[in-house]
């Protein structure tokens, strides 16, 4: 699983509207406390579709903090 972390929840809802238009499966979570203190969240994908979501962050100049490969059990 890839966790993708953004600067604002506004950049999460963008990244939301984007990946659901484009039928990508995601699931929007709270960001673990390990890798940022505050209540932020995160997107998580699945690595299938990895390199189809970096190109549409790309295209849509989505600002990403981190693209962090974590495990099945989060």
């Amino acid at each position: 699983m890839i966790l993708i972390r953004l600067p604002t929840p506004n950049w999460i809802l963008k990244v939301n509207h984007i990946l659901e238009k484009e039928k990508i499966p995601h699931q929007i979570i709270p960001t673990p406390k390990e890798l940022d203190p505050s209540c932020n969240l995160s997107i998580l994908i699945d690595e299938i579709v990895l390199e189809q979501t970096i190109q549409l962050l790309e295209t849509n100049e989505v600002p990403v903090d981190d693209l962090l490969r974590v495990s099945n059990e989060i």
